[in-house]
């Protein structure tokens, strides 16, 4: 599906509150929460496009799990930048707070760091940082990409990764396989190029369970990986064309599970800066004209003992550079 990314621009303190809004101008649904965690998230639902495709979803503005609630620790108001979400299963409407969730907590990042889910180790910027972001929302997913001003970033932070945080929250373009779930939607997942997931390379949240899955395997809340097919090899270094393909989610006991859609992969040419900054961009001829790309590398990682020696991008292997199409 060829949508165009509508790009703003922010200070860092309010990246949060941007984020947010994405989701309520796409019309999603903020919930009314009494649950014990309530002064410190945002509860956003959406039933997805058909109606029959319920997703929850958690946000907190605090860098830990032990740090809810400590004004010190709030990204919307001082100097810490990244956040946690929690996917919520089940939610129970007369009291209003949830039942269930798929795995536990989880790192909301703004900016590559640590996947410690925990205060200690945080990355902390100034407030006013500047900040550009992409985004493309509608009721069954958002895709979010921050940005931030490398200059400046540079200068508060030396040795800090500047590359381009991608998040996809909600369902692929495309699904494959029947689930258990009812009424049945396919793999909702959570992608980014920063993660806490450290279970396996190129990790991401699957919330779902495949309807004929042949053995005991648990695979609400697994890990797999994106594949992109077919293999960017013929196009990009060796002869200097650009190709973009589409990702796949495939599993080993599932098979092709999922196309993505709303993020596609090349192979760079040499002939391109992929900063996500520089103004370079892939322009494609089609019947309806030109369509122009922002390409950016999304595979800088944590890889440490903090993370069991994992990478913490969800996408690696032939899906190192990321296109999106801007206009």
């Amino acid at each position: 599906m060829s949508i165009i990314y509508k790009r703003e621009t922010c200070l860092r303190k309010d990246l949060f509150d941007s984020f947010i809004r994405m989701f309520v101008e796409a019309g999603w649904e903020v919930l009314e929460d009494n649950g014990t965690e309530k002064d410190y998230r945002i509860v956003i639902h959406s039933k997805g496009s058909n109606g029959r495709s319920p997703m929850y979803l958690a946000f907190y503005p605090y860098s830990g799990q032990d740090a809810l609630g400590k004004p010190s620790y709030d990204i919307r108001k001082n100097n810490s930048t990244d956040g946690l979400f929690k996917w919520i299963r089940e939610w129970d409407y007369e009291n209003k707070k949830e039942i269930s969730i798929y795995g536990n907590w989880n790192r909301l990042n703004f900016f590559y760091r640590s996947p410690k889910l925990t205060y200690g180790g945080e990355l902390t910027l100034s407030q006013d940082l500047e900040m550009e972001y992409y985004c493309y929302a509608d009721l069954d997913r958002v895709v979010f990409i921050a940005i931030p001003n490398e200059t400046i970033l540079k200068q508060q932070k030396p040795g800090q990764a500047v590359q381009p945080i991608v998040h996809f929250f909600g369902i692929p373009e495309e699904t494959y396989v029947e689930e258990k779930n009812e009424p049945s939607y396919s793999c909702a997942i959570h992608a980014s190029s920063s993660t806490s997931y450290i279970g396996m390379d190129y990790a991401f949240l699957t919330c779902n369970t495949p309807k004929r899955l042949l053995d005991n395997f648990a695979y609400q809340n697994s890990f797999t990986y994106l594949t992109c097919y077919p293999a960017p090899a013929e196009g990009g270094s060796n002869n200097g064309t650009i190709m973009l393909w589409d990702l796949y989610i495939a599993e080993e006991n599932v098979g092709l599970r999922a196309k993505l859609g709303f993020l596609q992969c090349f192979k760079p040419n040499g002939k391109i800066i992929t900063d996500g900054r520089s103004g370079d961009t892939i322009e494609i001829e089609t019947e309806n004209g030109i369509e122009v790309y922002l390409p950016f590398w999304a595979n800088y990682f944590s890889y440490s003992s903090e993370s069991n020696y994992k990478t913490t991008s969800s996408f690696g292997r032939d899906i190192t550079y990321l296109a999106i199409r801007i206009r």
